[in-house]
């Protein structure tokens, strides 16, 4: 038990605030007070992950619902109007619809 005791007592430092224990590889062993705060903080983080993931989840297949209805509307408006696809890109905001160049393909640059 003496061993012991003086094992601890040569590993135990003293910080600003607490104490810790430097353990043979050179990692800390941190004191009760931290412990606390990081196990609380990183459990509120990994609460805020599975929200995230949840939330992310629910965005995928609600987009998969509105994803085919948007390219309806372009499929129809585009046969309806005659957008040529293949020159620009149009744009909808607000009621009106915008044109841009299509930008150059890449693999013409080779």
């Amino acid at each position: 038990m003496a061993k012991k005791a003086r094992e601890d007592e040569d590993t135990h430092r003293q910080g600003k605030r607490c104490g810790y224990n430097l353990l043979s590889d050179g990692s800390i062993d941190v004191a009760p007070k931290y412990k606390r705060e990081f196990e609380d903080i990183l459990s509120e983080q990994r609460a805020l992950d599975r929200m995230l993931r949840t939330l992310t989840d629910q965005c995928f297949e609600l987009q998969k619902i509105i994803s085919p209805k948007l390219k309806r509307v372009w499929d129809d408006i585009g046969e309806d109007y005659s957008f040529d696809n293949t020159k620009f890109q149009y744009f909808y905001k607000d009621g009106i619809i915008t044109k841009k160049d299509m930008p150059p393909d890449e693999s013409d640059k080779e």
